[in-house]
């Protein structure tokens, strides 16, 4: 196996330790019921009454929670399927949110990090300075902007959505789901663990680097530092990379479109006098209309790494018959006759 990258946790140490733990403050303030905010509080507890109740998970409620002009919050918790929108104004001081038992929280205003986890929901809308982290089956729905330097992470069977904006670095792993169509990630997008990427649009400023079964489909996408694949799947059908395309160890790039040919231009292209490839160059379009002509394909040697082309079976034309079906044929009129 190669090690395509040694970068496994793309987010501050700081919020993934909040994604871990719900820390006691002495001034929490609890929202058990349906309220209205519109004054200053430190560390919001929606979905309970109490700290004892928060601690033994015991008691829980299901408010709606609306924050109004001219609140500010340290942080906000969600619990026990309660319903907390902001309305853009606040003013977030440190931690940001963070949301628990299927709770579902919508964010318009600028914060440092965002958390969902335990099968929430969290639409954001505003600008993260540090990132965001969606795991435990949540979804995480981001059409705001992240900071240029910080990451959005999504694993353990959570689903990301990207519907605009721009983040850092993206991370999903861990059976996880992530569908961008639009917006633009500065980064490289790292991908692990059984899970699934759409990437239905948008650009890449860097890499795309899957590993560990990983299955990715790139429908209209410009990826500008290239694909890599250890042990992984693509399906390259719209925007690709003209940087190319790697596939190691067992590793199968599917490319869709039509025209589409490939001539072996190096069959041992050695890469730090280790790693042996077969050199392909691509021409034709993908199925979005992309042209791939004089796009590199790199297929380790001896690997069980391979690619397919996937033209169009052309209308009204059946295939001819081979040596055995005809024979085959033969035999049927022979016995008739």
């Amino acid at each position: 196996m190669f090690c395509l990258s040694s970068r496994n946790a793309l987010l501050p140490a700081a919020l993934l330790s909040l994604g871990l733990t719900q820390v006691a403050h002495a001034q929490n303030t609890f929202f058990p019921e349906d309220a209205t905010v519109d004054y200053n509080v430190g560390y919001a507890v929606v979905g309970y009454a109490n700290q004892s109740d928060l601690d033994h998970k015991t008691n829980g409620t299901s408010p709606t929670v609306n924050f109004s002009y001219p609140y500010s919050l340290y942080s906000l918790d969600t619990y026990n399927n309660s319903v907390v929108v902001d309305d853009a104004s606040t003013n977030f001081f440190g931690a940001g949110v963070q949301t628990h038992d299927r709770s579902t929280v919508f964010v318009s205003s600028d914060l440092e990090i965002a958390v969902a986890r335990d099968n929430s929901t969290l639409y954001f809308y505003g600008y993260l300075r540090s990132g965001a982290l969606a795991f435990g089956h949540s979804v995480l729905h981001i059409t705001g902007t992240v900071g240029v330097n910080a990451s959005v992470n999504c694993s353990e069977h959570s689903t990301g959505i990207m519907d605009g904006g721009s983040i850092g670095d993206l991370g999903v792993g861990n059976d996880a789901t992530l569908l961008m169509n639009i917006g633009h990630i500065n980064g490289t997008v790292f991908a692990s663990g059984h899970c699934h990427v759409f990437l239905n649009g948008g650009t890449i400023g860097q890499a795309f680097i899957a590993r560990e079964n990983a299955h990715i489909i790139i429908n209209n996408r410009s990826v500008g530092g290239g694909i890599f694949l250890d042990q992984s799947v693509a399906e390259i059908r719209g925007g690709g990379s003209n940087a190319g395309a790697t596939a190691y160890d067992q590793s199968v790039i599917n490319v869709y479109g039509t025209d589409l040919k490939a001539t072996l231009t190096d069959p041992d292209f050695i890469l730090g006098n280790k790693y042996h490839f077969s050199v392909y160059t691509l021409s034709g379009k993908l199925s979005d209309g992309t042209s791939v002509n004089g796009v590199g394909l790199y297929v380790q040697n001896e690997t069980g790494a391979r690619f397919t082309l996937n033209n169009p079976k052309p209308r009204g034309i059946h295939p001819i018959p081979g040596k055995a079906d005809a024979s085959l044929l033969l035999r049927k009129r022979t016995r008739r006759a």
